[in-house]
């Protein structure tokens, strides 16, 4: 599945830096599309499932109950 997302590209003294807007990920390159690119890798390896079907030991669930007012 592809899906667009949005960044905002800012030059820092001699690097730009590319933030997604949707996910807080950044990265930088020497040129716009530099950044983007690296951008890019940065979002993929973030969405990355590391271990498919695998719950992290630092993730934990917990039940609530919610009364109606």
């Amino acid at each position: 599945m592809k899906r667009r997302l949005t960044a905002r590209v800012w030059q820092e003294d001699d690097v730009y830096v590319a933030q997604c807007v949707e996910i807080d990920v950044a990265s930088q390159g020497y040129s716009e599309t530099d950044a983007l690119d690296m951008l890019t890798e940065a979002v993929e390896l973030y969405l990355a499932d590391p271990h498919p079907g695998a719950i992290p030991s630092d993730v934990k669930t917990f039940d609530l109950e919610i009364n109606a007012a």
